[in-house]
């Protein structure tokens, strides 16, 4: 996970080994100043700031920040405040994630999607620690505000459209897939979900979204509301899915 100091925007990735630290760090820097080659500063990486890990010692790592004039910052042993910004983000990172999972009742193999998504959300609401300027890490890196209109609850059912061309039966096929809504893509306004017959990610923007039911769950609660004497009740039942 890569944090920008200033704007507190964070790029995640997953690593199958630790060897793969230094290829994510090169696509990470490409993009980076790929982006801010069209500003007129042309922003390139200074410094970074990391502890004493394994995947940041190695050697193609340690050449790669050489190579890149990158001046590498190492936190002493045992001292996680010195690099207060990571340390964090990585404690509400991880607890927010596992809120999602929670809430939806998902399995843990969802852990990768989860926190992909949890990134998502903190890039685009409000934080302290943007140096008191009132505005998302997504704003302050890209310029401009962030539409919230297309959020949805993590893990609920979703119906993914499928094109005339993708259907077995044009005529009687069904029209859409049910899916899991799992998060959002990084660069359009589409929805990643996951289909667990195919064992795929689908990558959509047409999508029917049931956000009060869980596709997890075999009951969900529902809320309703009765008047009686002036006064509102609030019933909590459970509702067993067909």
């Amino acid at each position: 996970m890569f944090i920008d100091d200033f704007t507190k925007y964070t790029s995640i990735y997953f690593l199958k080994s630790k060897k793969e630290a230094a290829g994510y760090f090169q696509n990470y820097k490409a993009a980076v100043e790929k982006f801010f080659s069209d500003k007129e500063k042309g922003f390139k990486i200074k410094a970074i700031r990391t502890d004493g890990g394994g995947e940041y010692s190695s050697g193609e790592f340690q050449r790669e920040l050489k190579r890149s004039g990158i001046e590498w910052q190492v936190t002493v042993a045992y001292t996680p405040q010195e690099n207060g910004v990571s340390e964090n983000s990585n404690r509400v990172l991880v607890e927010r994630a596992n809120a999602l999972i929670q809430h939806a009742g998902a399995p843990k193999s969802y852990w990768a999607e989860a926190p992909q998504a949890t990134v998502y959300l903190k890039n685009v609401s409000l934080t302290k620690g943007t140096h008191g300027i009132d505005a998302t890490p997504h704003q302050l890196w890209f310029g401009w505000k962030p539409d919230i209109k297309h959020l949805r609850v993590w893990g609920c059912t979703a119906y993914c459209f499928i094109h005339p061309a993708k259907r077995p039966n044009k005529t009687w096929g069904p029209r859409a897939e049910k899916m899991v809504f799992v998060g959002y893509t990084q660069t359009t306004k589409q929805y990643r979900l996951y289909n667990p017959a195919a064992r795929r990610i689908v990558i959509s923007r047409h999508v029917v979204f049931h956000e009060d039911t869980s596709y997890f769950r075999p009951r969900i609660r529902r809320y309703s509301y009765r008047l009686r004497m002036n006064r509102i009740y609030l019933h909590l039942h459970e509702t067993k899915l067909p």
